[in-house]
């Protein structure tokens, strides 16, 4: 986390380079679907929360941003959510994203000095921390960012408004559902594969007020398309399904899938989404070289190399030297299909001037085959890239991913007494941290579990901690995310 004093001049100088490497959502785009825990550990998913009835007003935030907390502390929110949330007239509910995931349990309690004050005090609707991801999602642009979700699932941009404004404005929104109307929830993220045959997977909506019962959804795009599936079944209002369409395969390089469903309904602006796919391998042994730029805040640049088993061939070491040169060489071997991770775990990428660095960073990876991928500072604001390497030297734009979701992570017995397991599903992490802490911020465990690929599983003794609700924080290399577990 850069400092407060860099951050301000961060928000005056590069306003405008922030909105237009990150344009905002158009008003009256469906919203994609993001589920995420909250700091009390409770899940909160956006199409289940419509699906109670509630618009849904989305702060995207960051504890250092002097005008989100100006915001935060006019108490509009905290009003608005009182007076028309779960405890009041139940029409409108509201949700805060911290969008840096470098924040801390500190930084949202007003314990360090990167941060305004103390975000939890006095405030009554969830946050969620580390929401990064969900900040890209949403194509943030500046903070702080307001939408509200309509009934139908459409978004627009509400703004830094007083809560009686929130209201009229949510209540003004011409957003009622039609009886029946299916869609296609727009992806979390485009997607770099390997060497297919692969798998991709369709989400469907019923974003309608009638039980959706049927549906034709159909894959465009790969050698095989294309292809059709019958899907059948009950969803109620923003109830989803998932449609899986397997053995799929499709020349190397770029291309576009399209899914689309047929149902009959009344609504087609959301029958149908696109995806970019990238896939790709080496065909003989190369030697890639890898040079690095650091600008003053190396810590945060991490790269990895993984093959199409998931297993890690190079990683980067930590970066400690400001403004300085870095080159590397790994040897890739033939045969094979890898993938290339390149992150800042800041989320600003490499655009150091803009806060307060005398360069901007630079990255580039390169053979003979040319240049694979490079960036620097006027790619200012990501979290992750990702994309598949392939022997032609080519790359699609790089995409974020996601490394830990709800379905890898599993924590049982919950609550327990004395032990607890904990399981990790399909992981493939340069290294896993597990801590275990008070809701006061104190540390009761720790332990660094090092690589982490495949199957993860560690007992925990908790049998000496004294009874009460721990965060159990899962820290990788590039997020943390935070499992409740009640201790007996």
């Amino acid at each position: 986390m850069k400092t407060f004093t860099q951050i301000l001049g961060c928000l005056v100088l590069c306003f405008g380079l922030f909105t237009n490497a990150n344009a905002q959502m158009a008003d009256g785009t469906f919203a994609p679907n993001f589920r995420a825990v909250d700091i009390n550990g409770e899940t909160q998913d956006l199409y289940e929360i419509i699906s109670q009835g509630y618009k849904v007003v989305i702060d995207v935030s960051a504890t250092w941003c002097g005008p989100c907390w100006d915001y935060h502390t006019s108490g509009a929110l905290e009003e608005l959510h009182e007076a028309h949330g779960p405890e009041g007239s139940q029409e409108v509910f509201v949700l805060w994203i911290e969008a840096d995931d470098g924040t801390t349990q500190a930084d949202l309690e007003g314990q360090t000095a990167q941060t305004q004050g103390n975000w939890i005090a006095n405030t009554n609707f969830p946050i969620i921390d580390n929401g990064a991801e969900i900040s890209g999602l949403l194509e943030v642009g500046y903070y702080p960012t307001i939408y509200t979700v309509c009934g139908d699932g459409k978004i627009y941009e509400s703004g830094a408004i007083s809560a009686d404004a929130h209201y009229d404005f949510a209540m003004a929104m011409n957003c009622e559902s039609t009886e029946n109307d299916a869609a296609v929830a727009p992806k979390l993220r485009d997607a770099a594969f390997c060497e297919g045959p692969f798998t991709t997977t369709a989400v469907i909506v019923n974003s309608g007020e009638t039980t959706l019962e049927s549906a034709t959804v159909t894959l465009e795009g790969c050698d095989e398309c294309p292809i059709s599936q019958t899907w059948t079944g009950e969803l109620g209002y923003f109830e989803t399904a998932e449609i899986v369409f397997e053995d799929i395969t499709a020349e190397d390089g770029e291309a576009q899938y399209t899914y689309s469903i047929e149902a009959g309904d009344d609504n087609a602006s959301n029958d149908s989404h696109a995806q970019n796919v990238n896939l790709g391998y080496v065909e003989a042994e190369e030697t890639w070289t890898i040079e690095f730029l650091s600008d003053c805040w190396p810590a945060e640049t991490k790269w990895s190399i993984t093959d199409d088993a998931g297993m890690l061939i190079a990683k980067s070491e930590p970066y400690a030297e400001e403004m300085t040169e870095y080159t590397e060489e790994v040897t890739l071997p033939a045969g094979g299909c890898y993938v290339f991770t390149f992150s800042d775990s800041y989320g600003d990428g490499l655009n150091g001037t803009a806060a307060g660095c005398d360069i901007d960073g630079t990255f580039h990876i390169y053979s003979d085959a040319g240049t694979i991928y490079e960036t620097d500072g006027s790619d200012a604001f990501f979290t992750k890239r990702q994309a598949a390497l392939y022997d032609d030297g080519t790359i699609t734009e790089p995409v974020s991913i996601e490394e830990l979701t709800d379905s890898k992570v599993q924590l049982a017995p919950n609550p327990t007494s004395g032990i607890v397991n904990l399981n990790l599903q399909d992981a493939d992490l340069a290294f896993l941290n597990v801590e275990l802490m008070t809701l006061d911020g104190k540390i009761a465990f720790a332990q660094n579990f090092g690589a982490v690929a495949g199957s993860f599983d560690t007992q925990i003794d908790v049998s000496d901690l004294s009874p009460g609700i721990y965060l159990m924080n899962l820290t990788t290399d590039s997020e943390t995310i935070s499992r409740k577990l009640v201790v007996e």
